[in-house]
């Protein structure tokens, strides 16, 4: 090369770096306001971590309680299979899961099943995906003074009763055949806890499921504080939607979950909710051992 050569291209490789220095760096992403772990439930919960103090299994101890609202005590044990999932790379056969979600009516968006999960930090692409699949309850109250049968067509609606502040109150509901509406994917960052709203960076933690339930008055409560439930609380089809929608959510985590009752995230608020009311943890675990034998779980 001619020196003549040389020295113009020097020259322009000189100017190219100094407009690359001159740049603006790319921005870093923000970090959440950090605290110290805090007993808002009856574990504590990390801001720094975003999740609940504990292994995935002993978090699903404390966010599934026994016992009633205000006398919550954490469980022993989870039953079988849900005992030694959680936290466990969710072995499934997609293509049996997608036959069955099919099967059931359940509709999530094309290529849904091939997509992650939400992300914490306000729904940030950089934050920790969702860990928590919350189970809550409509807790309709009836104006009759008796429960009708789980096929009343009042009890199974599915559409815009269920919204609220200007959207659904959860990513799916569940009536009382067990039919599903997935108003969000769960891919959408949402809020449906006190506990989400307070800190808007654990938007997008935690996958909301409602199930339906009618409620009536005991003695003495008006319709606002109706806690009698029908017998079953929920059916055998809503148990078994909704070990679908849990076995959905944790494959495309890649492991299960750590499920829990929104009245336990919701616990350290004196109007917190009682919701799922009456859950049968049991009925839960046989429906979701139904969707492994057919969904061809390898364990």
């Amino acid at each position: 090369m001619k020196r003549g050569v040389q020295a113009i291209v020097l020259t322009a490789v000189t100017a190219l770096a100094s407009a690359a220095m001159a740049a603006d760096p790319p921005a870093c992403p923000p970090s959440p306001p950090f605290e110290k772990p805090v007993r808002l439930s009856l574990c504590a919960f990390s801001d720094r971590d975003m999740a609940y103090v504990g292994t995935p299994r002993q978090q699903a101890l404390c966010l599934m309680p026994e016992g009633d609202l205000g006398h919550f005590r954490p469980r022993r044990t989870l039953g079988a299979p849900l005992d030694g999932l959680v936290g466990e790379p969710a072995a499934l056969d997609l293509d049996k899961l997608a036959a069955l979600l099919e099967a059931d009516g359940v509709v999530f968006p094309p290529d849904a099943m091939k997509t992650g999960l939400s992300h914490a930090w306000g729904g940030k692409p950089y934050g920790p995906p969702a860990r928590y699949f919350v189970i809550h309850d409509t807790s309709s109250a009836l104006s009759r003074p008796y429960f009708p049968p789980d096929d009343d067509p009042a009890l199974n609606r599915l559409g815009e009763q269920y919204c609220g502040g200007g959207g659904y109150m959860a990513h799916t509901f569940i009536n009382r055949l067990g039919k599903v509406l997935v108003a969000y994917d769960y891919s959408t960052p949402w809020r449906a806890t006190k506990f989400e709203h307070i800190n808007p960076w654990r938007k997008g933690l935690f996958l909301h499921n409602e199930l339906t339930q009618p409620r009536l008055p005991r003695r003495g409560e008006t319709l606002t504080d109706a806690s009698l439930t029908p017998d079953p609380a929920f059916t055998e089809a809503q148990y078994r939607s909704l070990a679908l929608l849990y076995a959905a959510a944790s494959a495309r985590a890649g492991h299960w979950l750590v499920p829990a009752f929104h009245s336990a995230i919701d616990y350290a608020w004196a109007d917190g909710h009682d919701d799922p009311r009456d859950f049968d943890l049991g009925k839960f675990d046989d429906a979701l051992a139904d969707i492994l034998r057919q969904a061809g779980a390898s364990r």
